[in-house]
């Protein structure tokens, strides 16, 4: 909708951002109906902006020419945290329920958040 006035880099860094606030609201007030509400949106909206980014940023970053080469090296690791979630998920919640649960996955985006963060400053002429 918004995606022809900012940057791919900026809108990275926004997805990046929305999953840490959401999780940090459900986090302080969870058990309030609205704030469920926002954390939800704020989970689609970060989880949207990083299904399209997953394939635009790497072309923007390192063009055409090595953009399936990349993709090809990024797979393995996405891959690999894809198929490790769960249990480690399920484990979690078994042990520590819900409340550490939110807490791994907020620890999770924040690291997240950074490295994006990081990316962009690294990268200030991606369009």
């Amino acid at each position: 909708m918004f995606g022809h006035r900012y940057s791919i880099m900026k809108s990275a860094v926004f997805g990046s951002l929305m999953l840490p606030l959401g999780l940090g609201l459900g986090l302080l007030a969870g058990d309030v109906f609205v704030v469920a509400l926002v954390v939800v949106a704020a989970y689609g909206m970060s989880n949207g902006l990083k299904a399209v980014q997953r394939a635009t940023l790497p072309l923007a970053l390192f063009g055409r020419a090595q953009f399936g080469a990349y993709m090809g090296q990024l797979a393995l690791p996405q891959g690999i945290v894809a198929a490790v979630s769960p249990p480690i998920m399920a484990a979690v919640l078994s042990r520590f329920g819900t409340a550490g649960a939110l807490w791994l996955s907020f620890g999770f985006a924040m690291i997240s958040l950074l490295a994006m963060a990081l990316l962009a400053r690294r990268s200030p002429t991606v369009r």
